[in-house]
């Protein structure tokens, strides 16, 4: 293990959106192996760390370990799918990126930004009690919306983007009722069109791998790079 440094890594593993997605001011220690590469990040109400593993699995379990005694305690971690460690209530999810702008989508007209956090919360809770963000949390930078006729609010999308380099969106749900019309499509679309134009050369998102309808989705909108990672809580030492 050797102390190294974000421009370091960024070199080590040719530019990684999972590190050019965090907000530079929140990109933490970071260290290199032989293969492997890790570094720590804050999440956006800086409370929590997370460390981040790059590289081949047996190669980021190996750093890993060695960095237990430098680590914050109780960081989560976000490592390769496959990598030998022990934690703590993991989750499984691909890692999707694009770089160039996405096809037109048919109702990409009837999206727009929307501060309307009531509508959002209630279609949020109609589709999962289980989403990562949520309005008046503080964790998205701003929210878009479908809102057609006078049925409320038919489709949202979290930006959370934090970098000027890889933008991010989450949250992307679409009112059971209004399916079946490439409301998420559209809606997903119109907001990689913004962030393109903003400036950032990549769009990241993470999602089930199980969820194979919205793995076509974003296979169709041009999502070409495809990182299979798991995240958990590194147990105590």
């Amino acid at each position: 293990m050797i102390p190294s440094s974000i421009d370091d890594i960024l070199t080590m593993t040719e530019g990684h959106p999972l590190i050019r997605s965090v907000d530079p001011a929140r990109r933490g220690t970071a260290w290199r192996g032989d293969e492997a590469a890790a570094f720590l990040n804050l999440n956006r109400d800086r409370t929590i760390w997370r460390v981040v593993g790059l590289g081949p699995p047996s190669a980021v379990t190996d750093l890993l370990t060695s960095l237990r005694g430098e680590l914050p305690p109780d960081a989560y971690a976000n490592v390769p799918h496959g990598t030998p460690l022990p934690l703590e209530d993991p989750v499984d999810w691909v890692y999707r990126v694009a770089y160039e702008m996405p096809p037109p989508q048919p109702a990409e007209d009837l999206v727009e930004w929307s501060a309307d956090s009531d509508a959002i919360t209630e279609l949020l809770k109609r589709t999962s009690p289980d989403w990562s963000v949520w309005p008046g949390d503080g964790h998205a930078r701003r929210w878009a919306g479908v809102r057609d006729g006078d049925s409320g609010l038919s489709a949202c999308l979290a930006d959370m983007t934090t970098s000027p380099e890889i933008g991010q969106v989450a949250a992307i749900a679409v009112r059971p009722e209004a399916r079946r019309r490439a409301l998420g499509a559209s809606i997903t679309a119109w907001a990689m069109r913004r962030l393109f134009a903003e400036g950032c050369d990549g769009v990241g998102l993470g999602v089930y791998a199980e969820n194979t309808a919205a793995m076509r989705l974003y296979d169709r909108l041009g999502f070409t790079r495809n990182e299979f990672r798991t995240s958990g809580r590194l147990p105590a030492r």
